[in-house]
């Protein structure tokens, strides 16, 4: 199908070409009217010949015979006018189109003329892989119009596209109507779903139809081979799925070519969706939140740095929808311009209506419910003189924001409370200790509200000799101040060094009352237990019942959550079969009876998983070595 715009240039502004040329910027060698492109050699007619020479100097261009123009708009033109610069008799206008995909390749640009037309007219194309133009020759004789065909990576990292047209003329060249065509196949289909069909084994893909599509390539298990094909329906049944899970992917193809592979989407046998939200969140998840009924994500993703070497990098994903159901249906951004300083994972909460995060020690605060970029996030230090392991989720306690985290360079379990509900530096908190021991490692404690105050459960080591058992403290003072503030206890003597526990998830059950689940770890074997407090402040291990949900998690089985669903308490870990949801019967448990279990997807290997309930429903967020996914419940 055939683009078209109509170009108007007049009073027009040169945009510099440097910023959007990729990764390798191209220096302009001059400024001002007199920095003129070099013009292609006498008889220089060529479709696909390059002339790396000009780029430089086009780049220095400065003068009002430019203009941009977003892809698919169309501006009336009654005359365009070429300036020629002093003295040259060349003329000269860039145009930029903004809002095309880099992986969507035009497979010809054309240009038709009409009105007085100069001595010679060349057009030129950039072409971003090699940091270059590629020039045609236009015919003198006017009404003329060309295609420029194999254009390499004509379209830029940030989807733009820039022609030059140069004119070469004794006066002031001007043109009734000038129009720019592109040939381009479409773009990837959004928003590919997959649902149970009306038959048993069968699945529906369903997906937004992409525009100037004519039909589509359907692929399944195998992102090379295609599977089926079909129209323009926005709809296909695949009558052979067998009830396995599956995997999708679309193209959409025209006369001009086919899109790039749309992101996958999954086919699961049962009452859940799967969802990749990220293709780089290899390293962890920090929380899983909600705000107004939709889901929020904390992460690091891998990414490259300036000399292209992985490195971890945090993100915010916002779904923009209530039930979301693929990449498309979700905002990923940064929130710090300084990333290069951030090493640590990301934590995630909601606070008076906006999301609040932490990083390392410092503690970011969003200034809108739904923020984008770093503009949108005030940031200051909470602790300049901790060094601190692991995610800190924000909890609120006063009527203002308060932190419990690990500093690894005290060897001590810290708290900071913050004087006001909108801290702004660091003289904001007050920060005090609540236990000193050898620090493990991050995810061996957790904070929660419990009745109303800060509470944590946490593993405590005297020594590294000694193996890790698992503790419980809350304070015992409005506004604690030290150790002295804070009552903190023994919840379970793990005996036998090396023995230790770790995924340790603490919440509030329905009656206000703290309930921990944690996985006993030997080197040997890994017990899955519950821990539930008899009293709503527990003050020795006689206030607590415990019980074996699993007696033994298989190999890499030690990644597990809890949250509350439905008032009562529900378990995911990484099981024998795949994961597995442990909901309890009763919303105070005491017995391994007191459990269902479920197997929700089938598959071992993730890690860093994350439950909570949100819109009424319960949904995971796990990592994997293909990115970041979000399992939920049917509605």
């Amino acid at each position: 199908m055939l683009i078209k715009w109509v170009v108007n240039a007049t009073g027009l502004i040169l945009l510099m070409l440097a910023a959007a040329c990729g990764p390798r910027q191209l220096e302009p060698s001059a400024s001002g009217t007199g920095a003129i492109p070099s013009l292609p050699p006498d008889g220089y007619i060529a479709a696909n010949h390059t002339q790396r020479s000009a780029a430089e100097e086009i780049l220095a261009l400065a003068g009002d015979d430019s203009d941009t123009y977003s892809a698919g708009a169309t501006v009336d033109s009654a005359e365009h006018t070429l300036s020629l610069a002093p003295g040259t008799g060349i003329a000269w206008a860039l145009y930029t189109f903004t809002g095309l995909s880099y992986d969507v390749l035009p497979s010809a640009i054309g240009i038709t003329l009409s009105g007085n037309a100069p001595v010679q007219y060349w057009a030129a194309v950039a072409d971003y892989a090699a940091d270059a133009w590629h020039w045609a020759e236009i015919a003198p004789e006017g009404n003329d119009s060309f295609y420029i065909t194999g254009l390499g990576r004509a379209v830029s990292t940030t989807g733009a596209l820039h022609v030059l047209v140069l004119a070469r003329a004794p006066h002031q060249a001007s043109i009734a109507e000038l129009r720019l065509y592109l040939n381009l196949p479409p773009q990837p289909p959004k928003r590919l779903t997959v649902d149970q069909g009306n038959q048993a084994g069968e699945y529906v893909l369903s997906w937004l139809k992409a525009e100037q599509a004519t039909g589509y390539r359907i692929y399944r298990d195998d992102a090379a081979e295609v599977f089926a094909t079909a129209g323009d329906a926005g709809i296909w049944v695949d009558t052979t799925a067998g009830g396995q899970g599956r995997v999708y992917w679309l193209r959409a193809v025209n006369e001009y070519g086919s899109s790039p592979l749309s992101p996958p989407a999954y086919g699961l046998p049962g009452a859940w969706n799967l969802q990749r939200i990220a293709a780089t969140g290899q390293n962890s998840i920090a929380a899983l939140a909600e705000l107004d009924g939709n889901p929020l994500i904390a992460y690091t993703a891998i990414v490259e740095n300036a000399e292209q070497n992985p490195v971890s990098r945090p993100r915010f994903a916002r779904a923009t929808t209530e039930s979301p159901r693929g990449p498309d249906d979700w905002v990923v951004i940064r929130w710090s311009d300084w990333e290069d300083a951030i090493y640590h994972d990301p934590s995630l909460a909601v606070l008076a209506g906006k999301p609040v995060f932490t990083v390392a020690n410092c503690y970011y605060q969003a200034l809108t419910a739904a923020p984008g970029g770093p503009a949108d996030w005030a940031m200051h230090v909470f602790d300049s003189a901790a060094d601190i392991n692991g995610p800190v989720p924000p909890l609120e306690y006063l009527g203002a924001p308060c932190l419990v985290y690990i500093d690894s360079d005290r060897d001590a379990l810290r708290f900071s409370l913050a004087a006001t509900a909108q801290p702004a530096a660091e003289s904001d908190w007050v920060t005090s200790t609540i236990d000193e021991f050898a620090i493990v490692s991050s995810r061996e404690y957790w904070p929660a509200l419990i009745n109303g105050r800060p509470a944590v459960a946490y593993e405590r080591r005297d020594g590294m000799e000694e193996s890790g058992d698992l503790y419980y403290g809350y304070p015992a003072a409005p506004a604690p101040a030290g150790p002295d503030d804070w009552l903190t206890h023994l919840v379970d003597d793990i005996p036998n060094y090396p023995a230790g526990v770790s995924e340790i998830n603490l919440i509030s059950l329905a009656d206000g009352k703290p309930a921990i689940c944690y996985v006993e770890c030997y080197p040997d074997y890994n017990g899955l237990k519950f821990a539930r407090a008899t009293t709503t402040f527990p003050k020795s291990p006689a206030d607590w019942e415990i019980h074996t949900i699993l007696a033994d998690l298989p190999s890499p089985g030690s990644d597990a959550t809890m949250c509350l669903m439905d008032g009562k308490p529900a378990i995911c870990y990484d099981g024998e079969n795949g994961f597995t949801l442990a909901t309890a019967r009763l919303a105070a448990p005491s017995d391994p009876d007191d459990w269902v279990f479920e197997t929700i997807y089938d598959f071992t290997g993730g890690w860093n998983l994350c439950l909570r309930e949100i819109g009424g429903r319960p949904q995971l967020v796990f990592n994997t070595h293909d990115g970041l996914f979000l399992l939920s419940r049917r509605a």
